[in-house]
């Protein structure tokens, strides 16, 4: 074996496994000096703390929200409902300045259109 291929390792000449055991180590190479192993079970630990406790935890609510916000976005019934929601909440609810608003300007063209009358051209 030339000190080239000494660098790699060829995927066929590793042990398969078609499952893992929590106690198995995991093989870490920096790829310049050391190796070093984890368990499964710390991996797994450490991987969830980091993507759900530190510094990947914006990246997956970034990827959360995007992935929501795609699927709804897509859901007429969804679309549908909220838009009736906000419609009901605009004419309905007189404790809201919207709703105060929309009586505002129903009251003023309401009596606007009282004084005029229609004809047909």
């Amino acid at each position: 074996m030339s000190p080239e291929q000494d660098n790699y390792i060829q995927i066929k000449d590793l042990n398969r496994l078609q499952s893992v055991k929590n106690t198995d180590l995991l093989l870490l190479d920096d790829g310049v000096a050391s190796c070093n192993a984890i368990t499964f079970e710390n991996f797994l630990q450490t991987a969830k703390d980091k993507t759900f406790k530190g510094e990947g935890l914006n990246y997956f609510k970034d990827i959360i929200k995007s992935t929501i916000a795609t699927e709804l976005q897509q859901n007429d019934d969804f679309i549908n409902q909220v838009y009736t929601k906000i419609l009901n909440k605009f004419l309905n609810d007189d404790s809201s300045s919207i709703s105060t608003t929309y009586s505002k300007v129903k009251d003023k063209l309401g009596s606007g259109l009282s004084t005029y009358t229609l004809s047909k051209d």
